[in-house]
């Protein structure tokens, strides 16, 4: 069976590339894909990396409703209330 060599950033796409048929060749830093998967495999590798999905961070305070100014202040914590609210909650 004949094989062709994918390079690229293969990383992201390993998984995919080794369900192809695919072997990585540690000596070439390349993987090795069958001829009649190496167009499918070239597209994986030439696609985008996924995205990180991100947490969510809310943008206002649920409390008072206040926004962060342009340096950040007041902060704006993970469970949604501001840095002034949270301070006046601990008094």
């Amino acid at each position: 069976m004949k094989t062709v060599e994918v390079a690229g950033n293969t990383y992201p796409v390993r998984d995919k590339l080794r369900a192809l048929g695919g072997k990585w060749d540690p000596g070439k830093k390349v993987w090795t894909v069958p001829e009649d998967k190496a167009e499918e495999a070239r597209t994986l590798v030439a696609s985008p990396p996924p995205t990180e999905q991100r947490a969510y961070r809310p943008s206002r305070c649920k409390l008072c409703g206040a926004r962060p100014n342009q340096r950040g202040w007041p902060r704006i914590y993970r469970n949604g209330v501001c840095s002034d609210c949270y301070a006046d909650g601990e008094d």
